[in-house]
């Protein structure tokens, strides 16, 4: 996996003069699974590299969010062939969202 970018929107509305509650916002993306996708389809590239959303609520809940990415090949009229290495794609963010939000090292139940 490449991190392309990592963008602090709370940060950014800082400089502004508004106030945001805690965003970050990250860019990256699986070359290897997300090549073959951009060679069967371009319209792809809208929806590639992956974007994750991190963000916190007013009550201080923190939630991790990202669009499916089955459905965004569906989106574009993924063949099946494609949406098998789409499917793999999500397999990986799900794991992702399952390891940011379990518990941390030195916690109690770690």
């Amino acid at each position: 996996m490449i991190l392309f970018a990592r963008i602090d929107h709370a940060k950014a509305a800082r400089k502004t003069g508004i106030k945001l509650m805690p965003a970050e916002f990250f860019i990256f993306g699986y070359p290897e699974a997300e090549a073959p996708l951009l060679a069967i389809n371009s319209l792809f590239s809208l929806d590639c590299p992956q974007r994750l959303l991190v963000w916190e609520n007013e009550d201080g809940r923190v939630s991790l969010s990202y669009n499916d990415p089955v459905w965004l090949g569906l989106r574009h009229g993924a063949s099946p062939d494609a949406c098998r290495k789409l499917d793999a794609i999500r397999a990986s963010l799900a794991g992702i969202a399952l390891e940011a939000s379990g518990p941390k090292p030195g916690s109690a139940g770690a």
